[in-house]
């Protein structure tokens, strides 16, 4: 059963409210948490709970390659029962036939462009997208202010080695 982070948290608040210096000492801290709360045993559940998680995941990415692979394989073979049917139905230069499972039609395709060398298109003939450089916005930011952008203050985050 997951002990509650809740109880854990008020567990630690008021051992920090009784005892002010451990505030100052990083190290009793931990020791007196260690000791007189729950808050390892939660950690080590959170970890058990996270692993299993991964490892769920780790089994369903699996399970998503192989459904990708089938789903491939359908979708080969139905554009290779098309191609078929087209085939056949040209040589008999049948451009209509209709049957209980479906109506197949040979129609004509309207003509589409074709681009043959991208760098050679007019600019006109062109769309541009606008996107910031982050790097470049960056290095400006290091030497002033940059207008529309600004730094964040970063922040923290946990790190988990389990190897």
């Amino acid at each position: 059963m997951l002990l509650n982070a809740n109880t854990v948290r008020q567990e630690i608040e008021r051992l920090l409210l009784i005892y002010p210096e451990l505030e100052e000492d990083g190290q009793l801290r931990a020791d007196v948490i260690e000791g007189e709360t729950d808050f390892h045993e939660l950690l080590r559940q959170i970890e058990r709970r996270r692993q299993e998680a991964c490892s769920l995941a780790g089994a369903l990415a699996t399970n998503i390659a192989e459904l990708e692979i089938r789903r491939g394989r359908f979708e080969r073979r139905e554009q290779a029962m098309h191609d078929l049917a087209f085939k056949l139905m040209s040589v008999a230069e049948v451009r209509k036939v209709e049957m209980p499972e479906a109506t197949y039609s040979v129609r004509n395709v309207p003509p589409s462009v074709v681009i043959v060398e991208e760098k050679d298109l007019p600019d006109d003939a062109c769309k541009f997208v606008r996107k910031p450089d982050k790097t470049k916005i960056k290095e400006l930011l290091e030497v002033g202010p940059v207008a529309g952008a600004c730094m964040s203050n970063g922040s923290a985050t946990l790190t988990i080695r389990t190897k």
